[in-house]
């Protein structure tokens, strides 16, 4: 199920840096799927194959999240942009990077092609019952 998660998310990824051009260094997660130890932080970087890192606070999710961009809108400099505001309060927090293994990137892009082609049965089947 979480594979399924990423591959959506692949399939948008792919968009931006191979139709657009958008280079991705490193990503940065927050939310409950970083609750597990390094699981989160292992699928994903198998999935976009970059180095995932995420703050200490990575397990609370969105409420933080809204937290943090309230604190931006709040108290940041106008000249600030978001990214600096954050490189400034929240890098300090972030923990190291987990990069891909090779191998979970194969096994992942192996599944996710599968998944991708069966979209084509959903398809159908929605067809059959409607």
């Amino acid at each position: 199920m979480l594979y399924a998660s990423l591959c959506a998310m692949r399939t948008g990824m792919n968009i931006l840096t191979e139709k657009e051009g958008v280079i991705i260094d490193e990503l940065r997660g927050h939310g409950g799927f970083f609750k597990g130890d390094d699981t989160g932080q292992r699928m994903m970087a198998a999935a976009f194959n970059v180095p995932i890192s995420i703050p200490s606070t990575a397990g609370e999710g969105r409420a933080w999240g809204m937290a943090v961009l309230t604190a931006y809108m709040r108290w940041a400099d106008p000249a600030q942009s978001l990214a600096d505001f954050l490189d400034v309060h929240i890098a300090p927090r972030i923990g190291k990077a987990v990069q891909p293994d090779p191998r979970d990137v194969q096994g992942f892009s192996e599944f996710c092609a599968r998944h991708t082609r069966g979209l084509a049965i959903e398809r159908e089947a929605v067809k059959a019952l409607g």
